[in-house]
């Protein structure tokens, strides 16, 4: 009985520690069809924001709509230790990605759905809901890795 209360003790401490190394990036602009899309959805990246910080993941968005916002993106990228992984995106947006602050490897890619799905509010929706699922266990996995 002992073992088992030890156990679920250090399952439960170790889920939080794994989450602070973690950095869930958006890359954004204001001109992807994509983004605005993830931030008029419900659920969508507010939502998905939210259940990641409830984790102890840290959320940050990389607003790349023009030059000046890209450079103070890439400078907060190099703050949060993962310039590498910024670097490598050559300013894609639409999406986001769980980076392991250690090792600035990417874990996760996280989408906002099918994003030609401009029609059929219904299935929109329902598409809505199963990315943020998907996007939910991804951060569930990431956070017990």
């Amino acid at each position: 009985m002992k073992r088992t209360i030890l156990w679920l003790a250090l399952l439960f401490a170790a889920s939080p520690l794994a989450a602070e190394g973690l950095v869930l990036a958006k890359f954004h602009a204001d001109w992807c069809p994509s983004c605005k899309r993830w931030d008029n959805v419900s659920p969508g990246f507010s939502d998905l924001k939210r259940y990641a910080e409830s984790k102890g993941i840290t959320v940050v968005v990389f607003d790349l709509t023009d030059d000046e916002k890209t450079v103070t993106a890439r400078r907060q990228a190099e703050r949060l230790g993962v310039l590498k992984a910024f670097d490598d995106q050559k300013n894609a947006t639409g999406y986001a990605l769980l980076i392991d602050i250690a090792s600035g490897a990417i874990v996760q890619r996280l989408e906002s759905g099918s994003a030609n799905l401009f029609f059929f509010d219904s299935f929109f929706s329902e598409d809505a809901q199963r990315a943020f699922e998907t996007n939910r266990q991804k951060i569930d996995a990431a956070v017990n890795r």
